[in-house]
């Protein structure tokens, strides 16, 4: 099967102006049009999908801004995959057993339909293995004949069955496999770390301090898999005590940058 694989980028005000459109009147005909382009708000009713809606108008204005984005991420079987299977079905559809996925359900129900592809008085009786049991009994299948199989999935582990059958006349044995990877959701999500550094300077000797100059960098290093925010850098602290003489003090901040171009490290220098 072919998937097609989109990233779509939006912006959540544009989104809500549009979605703030519709009614109970013109839901479905905008749900035919508009599913495609605005993912994830017409997949069930009207009621779902002013709870969905109301969300979207709670992240924009708790966001205090007009142009807060958003992306998807989208993974779905392409027309041109669609139609690969049905022929991949038509094709199979005479072998003595043929099993295939009638309709996926959002609550984690598969319907599998099993078919004969005996011909005249021949009976197939088949049984089910694999990681899932159906929920209905296999029944045995005359010639031509289907039956639609009920399995629970749990989306986070694959899914594979085999379909074994024998034709009673002749005791030629078939088999067909379905399989399913476990589906995998993707959340881009930010962490912060605050990190912190020293710096010293100081004079060591009484009187003339030439040559008693202690001045100690302070380092900032990013962990693994984290990159500084320069824009975050702030000086929360200074201790001094100064005699005579000038009394200004002045950090100089190197970046340091890493092969993606993300600061992983800023060297202080007094």
């Amino acid at each position: 099967m072919a998937f097609d694989t989109t990233v779509i980028q939006s912006n959540v005000a544009a989104k809500y102006s549009i979605l703030s459109l519709i009614n109970q009147q013109n839901y479905e005909s905008v749900k035919q049009s508009g599913s495609a382009t605005i993912l994830g708000y017409f997949e069930g009713g009207f009621d779902e999908f002013k709870q969905k809606r109301s969300q979207l108008e709670s992240l924009l204005f708790a966001s205090g801004s007009f142009s807060l984005d958003q992306g998807f991420y989208r993974h779905a079987l392409s027309s041109v995959g669609a139609q690969a299977y049905a022929e991949c079905i038509a094709r199979q559809g005479n072998k003595p057993i043929a099993a295939w996925i009638a309709n996926k359900s959002a609550d984690g129900i598969i319907a599998v339909t099993v078919k004969s592809g005996v011909t005249g008085n021949a009976t197939v009786v088949y049984t089910v293995d694999g990681s899932a049991k159906p929920m209905n009994q296999p029944a045995p299948l005359s010639a031509g004949s289907s039956q639609t199989l009920l399995f629970a999935r749990d989306p986070s582990k694959a899914f594979l069955i085999a379909v074994n059958a024998i034709n009673q006349a002749t005791q030629a044995t078939d088999s067909a496999v379905i399989e399913l990877p476990r589906m995998r959701n993707f959340e881009v999500a930010s962490e912060e770390k605050i990190i912190s550094t020293s710096l010293m300077c100081a004079a060591g000797c009484q009187g003339n301090t030439a040559g008693c100059r202690i001045m100690e960098p302070g380092k900032i290093v990013a962990p693994t898999g984290y990159a500084i925010d320069r824009n975050t850098l702030r000086e929360v602290g200074r201790r001094t005590r100064f005699g005579p003489g000038s009394k200004n003090i002045y950090i100089n901040w190197v970046d340091a940058f890493g092969s993606d171009g993300g600061i992983q490290s800023i060297d202080g220098q007094i």
